[in-house]
């Protein structure tokens, strides 16, 4: 909700990724901080005057954090094991004042032409396909079920909620 916005670009198939941070960049320029933390997956740092609403494109694999959320700036990746890394300049080099000015209308631009050319995910009607939260929830229990045929849901769920190193809203929600 400060003067940062995150662009989270979470696009993991090389050929896809290279075309969304190209269209991100023409639709609302290039930022010196990018931040990886898996390969062709990106967080990118603008400035933001007013503030952009926070929201999920899971379909197009967007992530905005403007108002609200959060996002990691520095650790170890949970996937990776790896330290995040920012290939041209860190957050610390560079004062939010200084961090290229993003609004509203770029990021719909964006949303709008990203939704032209990033194949929608929408198996299993979970919005997000098999990089959706609701379809990893599906494959635990099914294994958790597998393990153990009398376990409940409920049960189930409060495990990989338990074992889960990141949060997401829609497991908060489970």
């Amino acid at each position: 909700g400060g003067a940062v916005f995150g662009l989270d670009l979470d696009h993991a198939g090389e050929r896809i990724a290279f075309a969304v941070r190209e269209v991100a960049d023409d639709l609302i320029g290039p930022t010196p901080v990018v931040r990886i933390g898996q390969p062709h997956k990106s967080l990118r740092l603008y400035r933001q005057e007013p503030p952009i609403d926070t929201r999920t494109f899971r379909d197009i694999d967007v992530g905005l954090y403007g108002t609200t959320g959060q996002f990691v700036v520095f650790g170890i990746h949970p996937v990776t094991g790896k330290p995040y890394s920012y290939p041209n300049a860190s957050p610390l080099d560079v004062p939010a004042a200084e961090l290229p000015l993003i609004d509203q209308d770029g990021i719909d631009r964006l949303v709008l032409e990203l939704r032209q050319i990033v194949p929608q995910k929408t198996p299993l009607g979970t919005g997000a396909g098999r990089y959706g939260v609701a379809y990893e929830a599906q494959l635990y229990w099914e294994a958790a079920h597998a393990a153990d045929p009398s376990i409940e849901l409920g049960t189930a769920m409060a495990q990989m909620m338990a074992e889960a190193t990141q949060r997401h809203p829609t497991m908060t929600g489970i």
